[in-house]
């Protein structure tokens, strides 16, 4: 009797090669929308942070305010008087501005204008005054008052932050304040991260807050044509003050 021989047949090279490009038309279709949803559910989850740390920013300077009417000097600014040598040189607290820069639950920089009048019947007059001298920490002793987390005050703007907003340490935020007004917020979950996100301007790009060709100022991370981090923000030459008014007067 004969033995019926059983032939094992494979792919062809050709049938290989045909299921190979399908894989590949295919990857090139979905990998670059998984990774659009991707990049877009981050930008909404910074962008959500942005708007709870405005909120709760904006619920602590209402209290500061509160508490400020009733006080001989601004917790959010500083002294009211500039100098005890200049008695009458009263702070315009809603004419000023200011900019804070938090870094992991740390308020690391303060910076911004005062503006002060002379309340002298015979020399009113105007001035403003930026202590900076261009850097960002333009008043280490403001910075400490605000910053003070150590348990042995409550009040303090960092400690009612945390109150308020449960991943205040573990987020990096920057944040633009006229007056006791909340302008502008700008927040990324790790500082080396491109996804930042924005409040009440949402970001919309990766790196940036709107397309390059929206965007007429000068401020590069505005400006969504490159990849920049939230440590290039706050660490930039160009000043995360600017950074902010710039972010801010888009929104004018």
């Amino acid at each position: 009797m004969k033995t019926r021989k059983r032939v094992l047949r494979g792919f062809t090279l050709i049938e290989m090669i045909i299921v190979i490009a399908i894989i590949a038309i295919i990857a090139g279709v979905f990998i670059p929308a998984i990774n659009r949803y991707i990049t877009r559910s981050r930008l909404n989850a910074s962008n959500a942070d942005a708007r709870v740390v405005f909120n709760s920013l904006q619920t602590v300077c209402q209290e500061i305010e509160f508490s400020d009417r009733t006080s001989e000097e601004s917790e959010l600014y500083g002294l009211k008087y500039y100098s005890p040598a200049y008695p009458n040189n009263e702070l315009i607290v809603g004419d000023s501005t200011i900019a804070l820069c938090a870094e992991e639950g740390t308020l690391t920089k303060v910076h911004g204008i005062k503006k002060f009048e002379d309340s002298t019947p015979d020399n009113k007059h105007s001035y403003t005054s930026d202590p900076s001298g261009g850097t960002d920490n333009y008043d280490s002793a403001l910075l400490g008052r605000l910053d003070d987390t150590t348990g042995k005050t409550n009040d303090k703007l960092m400690q009612r932050m945390y109150r308020l907003y449960d991943s205040n340490g573990e987020t990096n935020w920057v944040a633009y304040i006229e007056g006791y007004l909340v302008k502008g917020v700008i927040c990324a979950n790790e500082a080396d991260s491109p996804y930042m996100g924005g409040y009440p301007l949402k970001t919309t790009e990766k790196g940036g807050f709107m397309p390059r060709s929206s965007y007429s100022g000068s401020c590069p991370f505005i400006d969504g044509g490159a990849t920049f981090t939230m440590e290039d923000v706050i660490t930039s030459n160009y000043s995360f003050y600017n950074v902010m008014k710039e972010y801010v007067d888009h929104l004018s």
